[in-house]
This record gives C-alpha cells, sequence and structure tokens, in this order.
C-alpha cells in the first residue's frame, strides 16, 4: 500500500499536469508549495518539486509571506528536519555542481529569527547541529540576545549547553538589556539551569550586575514567575547574595517581585528573611505598590503587616492615598478606602488634598475626581501655596482633568496675588492650558494683574515668542502700559532676543 507521502505526491503531479501556475501562489499561511514540501513532506517530494516546478530555494520569491526560507520552513518539519536541511544545506558547499545554487543559512524572518534559532527554541538538535556544521552563524543575536541568552530564558538546559560547546565566549555577552547570562537564568529558569552556568563561569560573572538598572542575580528571581521559589532564593542566598541588596534605584529584589506581581516568589522572600519594613525612596513597601498600582500586591503587603497602610511618607508628608491619587486607578482608591485610609487629610508639606494629587494623574485623573468629589472634597480649596486643583491641573496641563473639575463647578475666576488664571499660565508657559481656558472665558486674556500689567506683560516676562503671539493675536494689545507706565516689550528678559525681535514690528522706538 502506497504512504501518504506518495499519494500526495501522485495528486500533486496530477494537479501541476492541470495548472502548472498553482507553483507559485501562496497559501492561506503565506507559504509556497516549496515550503509546503520542506514543512510536511521527504526528500523525493522536494527534489520533484524543484525539477518539475522550477523552484529555487535561493531566490527571493521563494520567501513566505512572513519572509521565512524554506530551511525555516524544513526546521518545522516533524520527521525530516535534518536530513532535509542536510540536503539544501550541502549545496553550498558545492554551488557549481548543484543547478539550484546556494541557501542562506543565516536568513531571518519576520520575527528576526534566522532558521539555527528557531530549531533550538523548539528543540530541533539534530536540525540545528547539522546547520552549524554546515556553516550557519552561532553568534547571531535576534532582540539583542544570543543563542545562549535564547535557550536559557526558554529553560532549555541542554541546548544552552550544546551552544556553549560551539562558542564558549556566548557566555559572557550581554544582552542589549545589559543582562549576563546568569541574570536571564534566574529570571525565567529553574535551579538546574541556573546551578550550571554557576559551575562554568567564573564569580565575577555570577555576581555581576545588570546594566540597566544595576540589579543583581537575585533581584531577577523576583521576575521568575515559573520557576522561582524558596529552593532558587537560597541558592543564590549561598552565593553571597543578599535579600537587602539594592539596585540604583534603591530597591530590593523583594520590590522586584511586587511590582512583577509575583507573589508566591514574594511570599518565599519574606519567609527567607526579607524585611517587611524596609524603605526606597521614602515609600515603605504598601506605599510602593501603591504608587505603581499594583493592587494585588498591596493586598498581600496589607494582610502581612496592617499598620505600614497609616504611615505617612517622609517624603512631602504624603499619605497612601494621596500616592494612589497621583498614580493609582479607582479601583486602587476605593480599596485603600475601604481599609481606613482618610479622604479628607491633607499632605502635610503643601497642605495638598486629594484632589491636588488626583490632578496630576493623566491615566485615571478624570474618573479619580468624580470620585473623590462624592465625598465633599471641596472643589476650590487652596493648598499652603494657595493653589487650588484647577491650578495644578494647569499647570500640568492635565486638560481632560481641568474640564472635569469645571464641569462639577471650579471656579474659573480664581486669583493668586490679583493674577487670575491666564496670567497664572503665562508664568509657567503653559500655552496649551491658557488656550483652554480662553475657550471658557474670553475675558480672562483681557483682565490686567497687580500693578495694571496685561497678561502680554507676564508673558513677555516669563513666556515666550508663541505664547505673546497668541495673546496679540486674541487682542490683547500692545500699547498698553502698567501703572509704572512700561510698555510689555519692556519685561522681555535680558538674552531673550529672539522676543524682542517680535516685539520691534509693534514700536517705532524700542531703546
Amino acid at each position: 500500500m502506497k504512504n501518504n507521502h506518495q499519494v500526495n505526491g501522485v495528486f500533486a503531479k496530477a494537479v501541476h499536469s492541470h495548472d502548472n501556475n498553482l507553483a507559485i501562489e501562496f497559501d492561506a499561511e503565506g507559504r509556497t508549495v516549496l515550503h509546503l514540501a520542506a514543512e510536511f513532506t521527504d526528500l523525493r517530494m522536494i527534489d520533484w518539486v524543484m525539477k518539475e516546478l522550477g523552484l529555487r530555494p535561493n531566490e527571493p520569491q521563494t520567501m513566505s509571506a512572513k519572509n521565512a526560507s524554506v530551511l525555516h520552513h524544513a526546521v518545522l518539519n516533524q520527521r525530516h528536519a535534518a536530513q532535509i536541511i542536510r540536503y539544501f544545506a550541502s549545496r553550498n558547499l558545492f554551488p557549481v555542481t548543484y543547478e539550484y545554487g546556494k541557501v542562506d543559512l543565516n536568513a531571518r524572518n519576520d520575527s528576526g529569527e534566522t532558521p539555527l534559532q528557531l530549531a533550538l527554541v523548539l528543540g530541533k538538535i539534530d536540525a540545528a547541529k547539522d546547520l552549524v556544521k554546515f556553516g550557519a552563524d552561532v553568534d547571531l543575536k535576534m532582540k539583542g540576545k544570543n543563542l545562549l541568552h535564547l535557550c536559557v530564558e526558554k529553560n532549555m538546559l541542554s541546548n544552552a549547553q550544546l551552544v556553549h560547546k560551539w562558542d564558549y565566549e556566548e557566555i559572557l555577552k550581554r544582552d542589549s538589556t545589559g543582562r549576563k547570562v546568569i541574570h536571564v537564568a534566574a529570571e525565567n529558569a529553574d535551579r538546574y539551569t541556573c546551578e550550571w552556568l554557576v559551575q562554568v563561569q567564573k564569580d565575577d560573572d555570577v555576581m555581576a550586575l545588570c546594566y540597566e538598572k544595576g540589579s543583581s542575580a537575585i533581584h531577577r528571581v523576583g521576575l521568575n514567575v515559573k520557576y522561582g521559589n524558596k529552593d532558587l532564593i537560597y541558592f543564590f542566598k549561598s552565593l553571597g547574595f543578599s535579600l537587602e541588596q539594592r539596585d540604583k534605584e534603591g530597591l530590593t529584589p523583594l520590590h522586584y517581585a511586587l511590582r512583577a506581581g509575583n507573589l508566591k516568589v514574594a511570599s518565599d522572600m519574606i519567609k527567607v528573611g526579607a524585611d517587611l519594613r524596609l524603605e526606597s525612596n521614602s515609600l515603605n513597601l504598601i506605599q510602593y505598590c501603591v504608587r505603581h498600582d499594583c493592587l494585588e500586591s498591596a493586598k498581600f503587603i496589607h494582610e502581612k503587616d496592617r499598620k505600614l497602610i497609616t504611615k505617612v511618607c517622609e517624603s512631602g508628608g504624603r499619605t497612601v492615598l494621596h500616592i494612589a491619587a497621583e498614580f493609582a486607578d479607582e479601583e486602587m482608591c476605593r480599596w485603600l478606602v475601604s481599609q481606613g485610609a482618610s479622604v479628607p487629610t491633607l499632605s502635610e508639606d503643601a497642605e495638598n488634598n486629594v484632589l491636588h494629587f488626583a490632578t496630576m494623574n493623566f491615566t485615571h485623573g478624570v474618573a479619580l475626581i468624580k470620585y473623590f468629589h462624592t465625598f465633599g472634597i471641596a472643589l476650590n480649596a487652596r493648598n499652603k501655596f494657595y493653589c487650588s486643583p484647577l491650578h495644578v491641573a494647569l499647570e500640568r496641563e492635565n486638560l481632560k482633568v481641568a474640564d472635569c473639575l469645571l464641569n462639577l463647578g471650579a471656579n474659573i475666576n480664581m486669583y493668586i496675588d490679583h493674577s487670575n488664571l491666564i496670567h497664572f499660565c503665562a508664568k509657567r508657559n503653559k500655552l496649551d492650558a491658557a488656550k483652554f481656558l480662553h475657550e471658557r472665558n474670553q475675558e480672562l486674556t483681557k483682565e490686567p494683574c497687580f500693578g495694571g500689567r496685561t497678561t502680554l506683560h507676564t508673558a513677555a516676562q516669563f513666556s515666550t515668542v508663541e505664547f505673546c503671539q497668541w495673546l496679540v493675536e486674541n487682542g490683547v494689545n500692545t500699547q498698553v502700559r502698567d501703572n509704572l507706565g512700561r510698555l510689555a516689550w519692556q519685561y522681555v528678559p535680558h538674552g531673550k532676543n529672539e522676543l524682542k525681535t517680535y516685539f520691534q514690528q509693534f514700536y517705532t522706538y524700542m531703546d
């Protein structure tokens, strides 16, 4: 009885005799007949496809829609991968002898993978060995990672050992984020892979820090969701690593685990001795979790130590709810309130309320303003510097929040030292905020502040040509003098020549 390949071969030949244009068409996944033959059939079918259909493995038109070569597809062949790879790759040794020419052993598909990288990731060891035997480059990187990084990242120990045998220098190299192979292993692999790497590396390489944040291998364990556990933590501690070790940002391994939501590893770190009362950048652990909007991690820490939620941050005297209002979402804030966080409390330094902090939140600010407004927090309340939440929203140019505040009833006619909100924006060169206010109230640009200075006087002193030009275009008079008889151009600071040049068009004489 004929096997499936023989039957399919007979059928393919019959179809080709009926319509020979089908050979160069793509299937639904962007593959030609040659790709399909390399992926699913054997050498007899491939030989027929090349001879009878005239398809060449080295021609641009024989790349699949995903830019994969025949070798990429050969790697995927469940039964004949190594045999087919040898068939194509051997032609590179004798290109004159073979009619169909060379194939590119290092061709990359749309994902940036070479056939060798694909073979290793899929565990096709024989195919990988043959590719290297015929000249595939072992030192090529994919997305900033070399072959050893890729194998370790997949926790493929035998593959990693094979790559190390091919090129002993791969283990010394860092990936594009500055990680050495031991960091990749601590983050993605099990203890066996980590132990092997320690055995084949020098101590200095094992203890090295990542370039990007100065994190150590034990920091990266905090990110290891699949294999991170107490055993792996103890292993790295036995090498001399400490759970108290800080990276460049002052973060410990426990911070890494909490930020990643890796609560199993966080729990194991605490059991092994990580300190729950440590701080980083004046934030305790629950404040840190809130700062990064990690609700489940915040709940986890709260269960471990219920006093942390009541602590005031040394930096600015902020409560945990103030931090949430600035950086987290409504769900986080609701949970904190349910756990006793005070909504009316002001920050100790600037006396900001939760609305002041919510105006700095570009992602969730509108929802939080509406939520906190239900507690009766005054929309126009001033902080220590006489700024209302609307002032802060305008200064940050968080205009969606500013719009929300005004819709809820915030006063657009507020003053600081006799200066209205347009003057406030001009002093800070916040042109977009000024335009937003002008759409709401065209009279604001016309109001003078203390000393009879117009908004143009203020902009000339503190802002840019663009701001001044916008004011003039919207009707602010360039000829108005303040109470001391000075025109706007006379407020331009020394050295701002571009701004002085702009004002020259309005005056016949400027000394």
